[in-house]
């Protein structure tokens, strides 16, 4: 516990910059049994460009101790990735058989990312609550 009370911060920042870099690997790849294509899709080609945004302004904002904006901006990006997630869920479930969707590295790399970042930027406000 020692280690994320002393690192708890950089484990986030490094969390975030993990994210961003994520948004540029494949987040879902669609293929047919039926034909040899396959497509695979960035995050930043789409609500990507938003977790870009945030995260560059969160790892900002942490690093100069503005944890609450930081929070905000990193549990959205969470939402977002979620949603995201969801929805080709559900994609591939209205195309049934005729179609292969799977999730590509990259939605996993943003998604556990995101999830280390809001939880060191949420550790990292109650301990800058707790020592003031």
């Amino acid at each position: 516990m020692e280690i994320i009370k002393k690192y708890g911060k950089i484990i986030g920042l490094g969390a975030m910059v993990l994210a961003i870099i994520g948004l540029f690997f494949s987040f879902a790849t669609v293929s047919s049994q039926y034909t040899t294509v396959k497509q695979s899709v960035t995050f930043i080609n789409g609500d990507g460009k938003i977790v870009l945004i945030a995260m560059i302004v969160a790892v900002v904002l942490l690093f100069i101790n503005k944890t609450i904006p930081a929070l905000i901006l990193s549990a959205a990006s969470l939402g977002i990735t979620i949603y995201d997630g969801i929805n080709v869920s559900k994609l591939f479930n209205s195309f049934g058989t005729l179609v292969d969707i799977k999730f590509g590295i990259g939605f996993y790399i943003v998604l556990i990312a995101l999830i280390i970042a809001t939880l060191m930027t949420g550790y990292a406000l109650i301990n800058q609550r707790k020592n003031k």
